[in-house]
């Protein structure tokens, strides 16, 4: 069922955010007759199929973070962000196992954000959901305000430059980690 999918997804979030691979794959596509694993189920003597929940879940992050985007740091590990080659686009993933939440996404690191949401694509897949477009969010003072339901994987893609470096943290009135000069992308507020 979804519970399990999304814990699966959890696991794909936290690969990519502190083992950080080239590549997250997954090997079972295939199951017959269940969906906790695979993407696709089948019955492989009468040779049917049909996608599961799972199938959809899985594209909340593979069909919007490709090859070649690097995973940048968010404060909650419920979270998964990353930025595209050209640095142009921010995408967001937010996972959500229990109760309703809302998010406010800090995007004072970027530049040229989009003044209102039609330029913000959103995507989720719930019980009732399957990577449906939303626009179930607000854009308010460099936040993007968004509520997370029950059991959901959100996936926010925004149009947003990242700011130059060369902006020192310690400069800035906040917060902030320290981590290794080979983490040169990643900033934590």
């Amino acid at each position: 069922g979804l519970a399990g999918n999304l814990s699966l997804a959890q696991k794909l979030i936290n690969d990519m955010r502190y083992i950080q691979p080239e590549a997250w794959i997954d090997w079972q596509y295939m199951e017959e007759n269940n969906d906790q694993w695979c993407t696709i189920k089948g019955s492989f003597n009468e040779q049917t199929y049909a996608k599961v929940k799972n199938y959809y879940v899985r594209q909340q992050c593979s069909r919007f973070i490709k090859e070649g985007y690097d995973i940048v740091t968010s404060p909650d590990n419920r979270t998964l962000a990353a930025t595209n080659p050209s640095q142009d686009t921010l995408v967001v993933v937010i996972l959500n196992e229990g109760h309703d939440v809302v998010h406010q996404i800090d995007l004072s690191f970027f530049s040229d954000l989009p003044t209102n949401k039609s330029r913000v694509s959103a995507f989720r897949t719930s019980e009732s959901e399957n990577l449906a477009r939303f626009r179930d969010f607000e854009l308010k003072d460099q936040r993007l305000i968004i509520k997370a339901p029950t059991q959901s994987i959100t996936t926010l893609i925004i149009p947003a430059k990242a700011k130059e470096a060369g902006v020192s943290l310690a400069e800035i009135d906040m917060e902030y980690l320290i981590l290794p000069r080979h983490e040169n992308n990643r900033a934590v507020s």
